[in-house]
């Protein structure tokens, strides 16, 4: 279970959520925020990806109006 020492907002004693003196020890509020946030997100590749061939020209074009070619 949490505590309030390892809450983000809990400094010197005091929480700096709500600025009363809490015992560290005691259980973590609903506002509970670790100090050490673990991230979801996997952090973007160091390489950016590379595209293996250029757009050809038109190509755009070409496939809208077979689009709508089909779509009547």
């Amino acid at each position: 279970m949490a505590t309030h020492k390892e809450c983000i907002h809990y400094v010197n004693g005091v929480c700096t959520l709500y600025n009363v003196p809490m015992n560290p020890e005691g259980p973590a509020c609903p506002n509970f925020r670790p100090r050490q946030a673990v991230s979801a997100v996997p952090p973007p590749p160091a390489v950016p990806q590379m595209r293996w061939w250029p757009p050809l020209p038109g190509a755009g074009h070409r496939l809208r109006k077979r689009y709508r070619r089909r779509r009547g």
